[in-house]
Order: C-alpha cells, then sequence, then structure tokens
C-alpha cells in the first residue's frame, strides 16, 4: 500500500496515478478514464486493473472524491484539492519559506480549485486537443505506446494556478494605470459563500466587458492562449489577493505576462495583428480603420471568434 507521500511523489513522475490524477480533475467515472488514457472506444479493450489500483490509492489518501455516493453503477469522481495543498506545503518547506499556510486559506484554495470555472480548464475536449488552444500551456501530455502520459501532474496543475493569479496581477496593474480600482472579494467571503462560480455570478461587475476583453487580446492574442475559452471572463480578479500570492508559489506561470510599458490597446493590437497577417482583415471587417480604432477589441475578438468557429484556428 502506498502512504500519502509516495503517493504525492508519484503524481509527479510519469505514473498511471499521476495522468489519471490530471484527467480526474473534471469529474468522470472510471470507465471514461480508462478510455481516455488507453484511447479505446470501450474500457473493456483495456486493461483496468492499473486505473482500479490508482483509484483506490488516491481515495485512501484524501486525492480522489466520489462525487456520486449514492449512486452504486457509473460513479463519478473528481481530483481532490488536496493533493494540491500538499504539493504546495511540500514545495514551501522544500523552499525553507516561513510562509505558513492556515485552514482559512485551505478552504479557500479548495473552494476555487472545486469550481466548475477551474476544472473546465481539464475538459478532455480542450485537453486532448492537438495544438494549444484554449490550454494555458502545452500540458506535456503525450502517448507512450498507445497510453497517455504525463511527466509531473501536480506541477503542472500548480503552473496553470500560478498563471491564473499572475494575470489577476497583470489585470490589476492594468486597470490601475487606467484609473479603475478593483476590490478583489476576502477569503471570508468565499468561504462564506462556499462557492466560487456563485461569487463570480453574484457580485456586480466592476470592469466593463469589453476593457477585460482588450486585455485578453493584448496579452494573448500570439496563439490565443491561454484563456480564451474561459468565456473573457473576470474570475481571476476574484481570487481573494493573499490567496493568489500563495497560488504563485508551485509551479510557474507559462507566460510572460509584464504589462511592457503599456502600450495604448490600439497600438498594442494593431502591431500583433499585423506581425499576424491580419490586420487589414480585421479593418475590413469593421468597415474603416476609423471604426475599428473605436473599439479595436470588439472588432479584433469578432474576426478571431469567426474563424474559430469554422475551424481555421
Amino acid at each position: 500500500m502506498t502512504n500519502s507521500k509516495q503517493l504525492l511523489d508519484n503524481l509527479q513522475r510519469n505514473t498511471i496515478c499521476g495522468v489519471s490524477y490530471l484527467v480526474w480533475m473534471y469529474p468522470k467515472t472510471q470507465s471514461e478514464v480508462v478510455k481516455i488514457i488507453y484511447n479505446v472506444d470501450d474500457a473493456r479493450k483495456a486493461n483496468q486493473e492499473p486505473i482500479i489500483n490508482c483509484r483506490m490509492e488516491l481515495i485512501r489518501a484524501g486525492y480522489l472524491e466520489d462525487i456520486d455516493k449514492d449512486r452504486i453503477k457509473n460513479k463519478r469522481f473528481m481530483s481532490a484539492a488536496k493533493a494540491y495543498l500538499d504539493y504546495l506545503e511540500e514545495s514551501l518547506r522544500e523552499r525553507k519559506s516561513r510562509i505558513k499556510i492556515n485552514e482559512k486559506d485551505k478552504k479557500a484554495i479548495k473552494i476555487i480549485y472545486d469550481s466548475m470555472w477551474f476544472r473546465e480548464i481539464y475538459k478532455p475536449e480542450y485537453m486532448l486537443r492537438d495544438d494549444d488552444y484554449p490550454m494555458p500551456a502545452k500540458l506535456g501530455l503525450h502517448r507512450e505506446k498507445g497510453r497517455l502520459s504525463i511527466q509531473n501532474a501536480i506541477y503542472q496543475i500548480a503552473s496553470t494556478l500560478n498563471e491564473l493569479a499572475t494575470l489577476s496581477f497583470v489585470f490589476e496593474e492594468h486597470l490601475r494605470e487606467r484609473g479603475i480600482k478593483i476590490e478583489r472579494p476576502t477569503i471570508d467571503e468565499i468561504i462564506e459563500v462556499g462557492n466560487f462560480d456563485k461569487v463570480a455570478r453574484e457580485l456586480p461587475a466592476q470592469i466593463e466587458p469589453n476593457e477585460l476583453l482588450e486585455m485578453y487580446l493584448k496579452l494573448f492574442l500570439d496563439g490565443l492562449t491561454p484563456f480564451t475559452f474561459v468565456e473573457l471572463n473576470r474570475n481571476v480578479l476574484l481570487i481573494p489577493k493573499s490567496v493568489a500570492e500563495l497560488f504563485r508559489l508551485a509551479g510557474r506561470p507559462a507566460h510572460t505576462l509584464d504589462l511592457q510599458g503599456l502600450k495604448s490597446l490600439s497600438e498594442e493590437l494593431s502591431e500583433k495583428l499585423e506581425g499576424m497577417g491580419i490586420y487589414e482583415d480585421v479593418v475590413n471587417l469593421a468597415g474603416s480603420e476609423e471604426e475599428f480604432l473605436k473599439d479595436p477589441g470588439r472588432y479584433t475578438w469578432k474576426y478571431l471568434k469567426s474563424k474559430i468557429e469554422i475551424g481555421m484556428l
């Protein structure tokens, strides 16, 4: 029987448990996980024993949750935040950091970790694409003799959280330069609601959709990564500041998110569009350059969205 320390180590290596934990980040039955990992259309065509053993080990360690406890068949499971929290604390110990994660921190992290906003990043249709869209970075998923593999699943998840947190500070700084002050919810407020998706639905918007859209386009137009598929939403700005600072202590952001002097968004977008060879196409869509410059983010996103929908990006 594997103890928790050994299992956490396994999540940081190219193991069945590592890739299973990653695939289970989005709720799935065991059969669905087997089919994804072994690339088969029927779970009975693959050796299920390693996945079964892994599932049992993960549950014993508190790293996997049964979210259909009342069902006997076709139970869905979901990777638990405890593995990330153990990894984060281990990272702090290895760095001899004096930072301690208290129980309120852990509760807030779990609420964000368990949100559908975060979990949807790991939907199979996103994870298993051949290109990088719309993942935050290449996860390093590959197949070895047909089996889905990854070198360090928990590090990749930590890196995604790190990037979300970094993104929140970049957006906050950009908005501050424009005279817009963002009030993030507190840890106590997140815990009181108990559901990060509900927080996002019910808190009043502090930023206009076009403003947020333009920031995404400015930072991530190249390659359309990393978070265009999260509906260009403001949720990164709802991560409590102290929690975002904790997220930045493990993994690493996959992109350079410095604002590099805060050029105007019109200049930034125009340069990127010209570099991609689509500036004239977007201007034509707007009707004129003058019209494009009135709302560059909206016309750029309209153009890119049309290409995504027909499979050209």
